[in-house]
């Protein structure tokens, strides 16, 4: 009796000792850990946990995974997870270098202003700043990598907030000008010599006519006839004559500045940092 008293007392001691656990419900406390309401398991221990570790083929080969189960995979040297919607994902840090945007109402809670890196929650992130080789990101659009053009080259800058149009930017146009109508006044010299000629004509031999003072008077009679032609001719000479100006009321005003103008998208401003 006393021999079977000793055996159970020795296996509740190196039970104890080697799984030091207590139970409080459906709760699991395993070393020095303290009771919590919160944790069904919970492990006070200065040591690690060693989940399952498989290749990447044994991994894939675990029949219908339950949603949310966790392994390492030693060939990817990452732990997955299994979500029943997609499958297999890995649970990868962020590599280096990777920019998102980050939204905060108080930034300097977060980063060191002066050097743009990231304390507290946000160590190991740094504001796209511009400094020690970080892109300056402030005020700036992203545009993607494409390799050619304006777009060739990482870190390549461009773009302006603003630009002012010039008259090689104006597509190909035309102006109209409507002419109310107007006239023009020819003023001749005075005492201008030219040319009248006046023609008379009389069947009666003997006719009366008029002449003008200083004019050529040519008579002239036509054989088997009483007709008598008569003309008069003044010298005969060139004059200049002057047209004087009219106005037209006609005027085609300048328009425009030159201003510059916004060319922007609409934006909404968020802080771009960087993963170091």
């Amino acid at each position: 009796m006393l021999s079977r008293k000793n055996s159970l007392i020795s296996g509740i001691i190196i039970f104890t000792y080697f799984f030091p656990q207590t139970f409080y419900g459906q709760e699991v406390n395993i070393g020095n850990a303290l009771s919590s309401d919160n944790a069904l398991l919970n492990i006070g221990s200065d040591k690690g946990i060693l989940l399952p570790r498989l290749t990447s083929g044994q991994r894939a080969a675990i029949p219908s995974p339950a949603n949310g189960l966790i392994v390492f995979d030693i060939e990817q040297h990452c732990y997955y997870y299994y979500n029943g919607r997609s499958g297999w994902e890995a649970m990868k840090p962020v590599p280096a270098g990777t920019i998102t945007m980050w939204y905060s109402t108080n930034i300097s809670a977060s980063f060191n202003l002066g050097t743009g890196l990231g304390t507290g929650h946000m160590a190991g992130w740094a504001l796209c700043d511009g400094q020690n080789g970080r892109p300056n990101l402030k005020e700036k659009f992203v545009v993607g990598y494409s390799g050619s053009g304006d777009y060739a080259a990482i870190k390549a800058p461009g773009g302006q907030a603003s630009v002012a149009l010039g008259v090689d930017n104006l597509p190909s146009h035309t102006h109209t000008i409507t002419d109310p109508g107007h006239n023009h006044t020819v003023t001749l010299p005075a005492n201008t010599s030219h040319t009248h000629t006046i023609s008379y004509s009389s069947s009666s031999f003997g006719a009366t006519f008029g002449r003008a003072d200083d004019h050529l008077s040519t008579i002239a009679y036509r054989d088997g006839g009483t007709t008598v032609d008569y003309d008069v001719t003044t010298g005969n000479g060139s004059f200049t004559a002057s047209m004087d100006p009219a106005s037209s009321n006609i005027s085609l005003q300048n328009n425009g500045s030159g201003a510059a103008f916004d060319n922007r998208p609409p934006f909404y401003v968020l802080v771009y940092i960087m993963k170091l």
